[in-house]
């Protein structure tokens, strides 16, 4: 299929069927499409200064923006031209840190999130349990005992790799997956990173600016990360765009030339921070994202295909079941996932797919009246997934 058009939270193809479009993840139409304040600020922008060779008025406006924005205390903002740009910078402040050789630093990155997908054939990487409740990898049966478990298993591979060698810790507060750690887990991760002398990173390029009903998804979380790094969604996922607000001091001198991060994109940015806060995307998030998670979470009682939902505002995940079979014969979840994304497209509505999860993560813009429609193309989906599998449920 070929996209055409969009508005709000719908997108239209070259037929003109339209969808529901639940996979904005990694920050893509955050602000919905067709948002003309976005649009208008790009391209008054282009106008004045589409590309400069140090810093502009666009990307001091968007610092100042960030520094508004913000809760807490920030040391300094780095911009930079997209996400993994902005982590890479992140990375290299922890190396400057390290208490070992810069260039022998190692990263501690949570399994299944964006970045471990980015460095999985990188060097100088370990690799930590994802603190999925669901299934957890370490064995926990509860929240509780899985972050518990997930952390220690985190401070097992620090001392393996050599404390003086991990610069820094990367995690998701909430993942791309609508994972949310329990409890304990963030801050046994600061503790962890104080005594080694790690640079705790926290990755909210897909979870932040709004998408958890808060600014920033780790406000709460019970520990303040060294650095945060945002991605697209700062420019409400019309243009890329990343940064980095950076609490560890003495404070890094802001970049002169905006991390040659692009000043259309940073005009962009700043109309979008603006409806994340007064324009009430975040409270949106707050308020209509519970009720997406409680609607969907209904559709457990009538669909076996379901197996758990999780999240946290307007970024859900939908576990599908392992060992279902069709006419007897078992059927690996990716042929489940594949066979739910290919029926919910027929019913007018894109999700994000990986593995067993579907990601839940529509325009910060839908109301309530709205998750009814896509909830019930949903439903819909899922029956004739089941059926077709001969496990649907008869009412």
């Amino acid at each position: 299929m070929r996209f055409v058009d969009g508005r709000g939270v719908r997108v239209v193809d070259s037929a003109g069927k339209a969808y529901y479009d639940l996979a904005c993840v990694d920050g893509r139409a955050s602000a919905g499409h067709g948002d003309r304040r976005i649009a208008e600020a790009a391209y008054e922008q282009t106008l004045k200064l589409a590309s400069a060779p140090g810093d502009t008025v666009a990307h001091e406006a968007l610092r100042t923006a960030l520094h508004g924005l913000m809760p807490g205390s920030w040391e300094g903002v780095v911009l930079a031209e997209s996400r993994a740009r902005a982590m890479e910078a992140a990375i290299g402040i922890a190396a400057q840190r390290s208490r070992g050789s810069p260039g022998e630093a190692i990263v501690a990155v949570q399994k299944r999130t964006a970045f471990a997908s980015d460095l999985a054939r990188k060097s100088g990487v370990v690799f930590v349990p994802q603190p999925d409740p669901y299934s957890c990898e370490m064995g926990g049966t509860t929240p509780a005992e899985c972050a518990v478990r997930c952390a220690r298993a985190v401070e097992k591979a620090v001392v393996a790799a050599g404390p003086s060698a991990v610069c820094a810790l990367v995690a998701e507060p909430v993942s791309r997956l609508g994972v949310v750690p329990g409890d304990e887990y963030w801050p046994m991760l600061r503790e962890i990173c104080n005594e080694y002398g790690i640079v705790l990173i926290a990755d909210e390029s897909t979870c932040g600016l709004g998408r958890s009903g808060k600014v920033l998804a780790g406000e709460g979380v019970g520990a303040s990360p060294d650095i945060v790094v945002l991605g697209d969604a700062l420019a409400g996922g019309y243009l890329p765009l990343g940064a980095l607000l950076v609490r560890i001091g003495p404070a890094p001198e802001e970049n002169t030339n905006g991390g040659r991060a692009n000043p259309v994109s940073c005009a962009a940015a700043v109309k979008h921070i603006e409806a994340v806060g007064g324009g009430g995307l975040a409270a949106n998030a707050a308020e209509v994202g519970p009720y997406l998670k409680e609607v969907i979470e209904g559709l457990k009682v009538d669909h076996p295909a379901v197996a758990a939902v999780r999240g946290r505002g307007l970024l859900l995940g939908i576990e599908l079941a392992d060992g279902l079979k069709d006419r007897g014969r078992a059927i690996e979840v990716a042929d489940l996932s594949a066979r739910t994304v290919r029926r919910l497209s027929e019913q007018g509505v894109l999700v994000y797919a990986e593995g067993s999860a579907l990601t839940i993560a529509p325009p910060l813009t839908i109301t309530r009246e709205e998750v009814d429609e896509a909830v019930h193309a949903i439903d819909i989906a899922l029956w004739a997934v089941e059926g077709e599998l001969g496990v649907a449920i008869m009412a």
